[in-house]
């Protein structure tokens, strides 16, 4: 067996070697193509302005203090397997011990609806093999601010993610966005 660019003796373990690095590094890439992470006052690509747009208030984008932190981090996937990727977002630039906010935006047209939002969120956030309604079931991390610490099942019922159950146990699952925190005496805080 010879490979495009491999010498003649080279042995077949090393070619075996060079392929999964490839294969790693190629499945890394992928996904992390999805993730977004960016302040809004410096958005400049209409993607990034209308997820702006969606989650923050008014009050955010008036006031310069609270416009200069706000910072996103995002990742586009398909959730409901219609060709088109929704934007999972989280916000943790104001969170306290509680945690920050979480949005879960689906395209209509040329803007973006909330199918979710809630706060008192950490990371990470898990895409779940589970579907409720054809949209995937999602989870995040709730803890600190004197809240017990579980992990909270969010599935899809009426054109919107609701509350379905909480585990102490991290489930399995794709990564959407990975944990960006670590602990202290009074709770979690960004790292």
């Amino acid at each position: 067996m010879f490979f495009h660019g491999a010498k003649r003796g080279t042995s077949k373990l090393t070619i075996l070697v060079l392929l999964t690095y490839c294969f790693c590094v190629g499945a890394s890439q992928i996904r992390a193509q999805g993730i977004l992470k960016f302040k809004c006052k410096d958005a400049q690509s209409n993607l990034k302005k209308s997820i702006c747009n969606s989650v923050a208030s008014s009050a955010y984008r008036e006031d310069s203090v609270l416009w200069d932190a706000f910072e996103l981090t995002v990742r586009q996937i398909d959730l409901n397997g219609d060709g088109k990727r929704e934007a999972v977002v989280w916000e943790s630039s104001w969170s306290g011990t509680s945690g920050g906010s979480f949005w879960v935006l689906a395209k209509k047209g040329r803007e973006y609806i909330k199918v979710l939002e809630t706060d008192m969120t950490w990371s990470p956030i898990i895409l779940l093999k589970s579907k409720t309604n054809g949209w995937n079931d999602i989870v995040y991390h709730v803890t600190g601010g004197g809240v017990t610490p579980q992990y909270v099942t969010m599935t899809f019922k009426h054109s919107k993610y609701h509350w379905k159950t909480g585990s102490k146990k991290m489930p399995k699952g794709e990564i959407l966005i990975g944990r960006n925190w670590g602990s202290s005496v009074f709770g979690p805080i960004t790292k």
